[in-house]
């Protein structure tokens, strides 16, 4: 979940649970690069170490580049997963974009995606596990900032005490969607760095893509000292530091995020979800419940601020929009769903045997069941595989599932895309579990039609559909960052349920 370059990127990486590494990309000449700043910060989850972060900017006169390496930890039940993300961007000093980059890393592999602004669009170049495609793209649409832009335009917001102010900003963790924000002046007040108490100015700030309130503070020469954010899964604070206590191992256990992340249901849903529908009321235990998707299997109405009523019926699914059924990006490779590797496309066709082309439902739940079978290690060691690592290593979790599932449907022909959500995990002393979890859409006949290649059966009443993405390669995947504000967040109430 993507906050701009000068602010935290923690939130980012549980949404999708994506993170990783710089893929450095000279352009011309090489720069005689000047570093201008250098500054480390640490990353807490729920008063747990959690990582640090350290962006530098360089500047070569005529230009300016920002990096920023980001390392992370966290639990997932039993097992430690890390994260690591650099970026890279480079402007002119009048804030023109020149390219970005990024390099991601959760997994065994990397991800590796550039692009190159023109005059015409973009330029965007993916690389993974030795294979890399490009494609040319159009720019960003309407008014945004730059890394360094921003900066100069906060500096000048936060000397002149608005009431409030708005902007749009981009960077490589953000794909080519700008993502606006708005920020209000709080107070002035001191903050305690180390051994010295320094005089900051307080902000409250909310994104586009993110419905909850950060609160952040800066010091006199305008540095972002410390930004706090309060989730279901605790608080969230990234706080100025020095190298030194930046990268230092305190010995102690990463924050826990699968577990702490579970909502509950007044009763237990061992009966509605062998049920062909489900009627779920769902309610926001602090703040605002964002708008629930109604696509695949269900129908989702926001009956006040807080509450919405969710219709799961699984055999009656939503017709897709005419800008879906157009879009390309749901039947293209891209980095995560490689339906273009070979190993992929081979099991597609294994899959398939004897099946028939007249039939893509049927088609389609022949591909679910091999995946299912296919990844017969089934744990929470591998975080975020693309397809083509899991069709190879055959290990994974529900991502690995969801994701190798969509791009053999590609592979067939099928669009796809990967839906997040709740899942029903079982009973704990009168009430359900719903554990946080992915699975797949396919296209079919125009509808979207729910698979979870981690059952053994198609899909059941007890998912409760969050968003989709299609994990292209130039999309943000900015639908799946609302989910900071969902975890540990919801109470789920059963309503009713049609037995079958």
């Amino acid at each position: 979940m993507h906050i701009p370059s000068h602010r935290p990127r923690v939130i980012q990486f549980f949404g999708l649970l994506l993170a990783g590494l710089l893929c450095a990309t000279a352009f011309g000449d090489e720069p005689q690069w000047t570093q201008l700043s250098e500054r480390w910060y640490i990353f807490e989850i729920a008063d747990s170490k959690a990582g640090w972060m350290r962006e530098t900017v360089e500047s070569d006169n005529d230009q300016f580049r920002t990096i920023t390496e980001t390392r992370m930890r966290f639990g997932r039940a039993d097992v430690e997963a890390g994260v690591q993300i650099t970026t890279e961007f480079i402007e002119t000093a009048d804030g023109k974009a020149i390219s970005m980059s990024s390099n991601q890393t959760m997994s065994s592999q990397s991800i590796k995606t550039s692009f190159v602004f023109t005059e015409d669009g973009v330029k965007l170049t993916t690389s993974q596990g030795g294979r890399s495609t490009t494609s040319d793209l159009p720019g960003p649409a309407g008014e945004w900032l730059t890394p360094n832009a921003l900066q100069q335009f906060l500096k000048q917001r936060h000397e002149a005490r608005p009431k409030q102010f708005t902007y749009r900003a981009i960077d490589p963790t953000s794909g080519l969607e700008p993502v606006s924000a708005t920020t209000s002046f709080t107070r002035e007040d001191t903050f305690q760095l180390g051994d010295r108490a320094i005089p900051v100015t307080v902000w409250t700030s909310r994104t586009s893509v993110l419905p909850v309130d950060a609160i952040e503070m800066y010091s006199a020469d305008d540095v972002l000292v410390y930004w706090e954010a309060t989730t279901g899964m605790g608080k969230m604070v990234m706080r100025l530091s020095d190298r030194k206590a930046a990268v230092a191992n305190d010995g102690g256990p990463p924050p826990e995020l699968l577990v702490s992340a579970f909502s509950r249901s007044d009763r237990p849903l061992d009966q509605a979800r062998h049920a062909t529908q489900v009627r779920y009321i769902l309610t926001a235990t602090n703040g605002d419940l964002i708008k629930l998707p109604t696509a695949g299997a269900q129908r989702a109405t926001n009956t006040t601020e807080s509450t919405a009523t969710l219709l799961v019926d699984i055999e009656d699914n939503i017709a897709a929009t005419e800008a879906e059924l157009d879009s390309n990006d749901f039947r293209a490779a891209s980095a995560l769903i490689d339906s273009d590797d070979p190993l992929v496309r081979k099991l597609a066709q294994r899959a398939l045997r004897g099946a028939g082309d007249d039939d893509d439902m049927k088609r389609a739940e022949k591909i679910r069941a091999f995946v299912f079978k296919h990844i017969n290690d089934k744990g929470y060691e591998t975080a975020f595989a693309s397809a083509s690592e899991t069709a190879r290593t055959r290990t994974g979790d529900c991502s690995e599932h969801a994701v190798l599932l969509a791009a053999m449907l590609r592979a067939a022909e099928i669009p796809s895309r990967v839906a997040t959500g709740l899942v029903y995990v079982g009973e704990n002393n009168g009430q359900g579990i719903f554990g946080w979890h992915m699975w797949t859409q396919a296209l079919l006949d125009g509808r979207w039609v729910d698979f979870d290649a981690t059952l053994p059966t198609r899909y059941t009443t007890g998912h409760i559909l969050t968003s989709t993405s299609s994990f292209s390669d130039a999309s943000s995947n900015n639908e799946l960052n609302s989910l900071i504000a969902l975890m540990g967040n919801i109470e789920i109430m059963v309503h009713d349920f049609d037995a079958r």
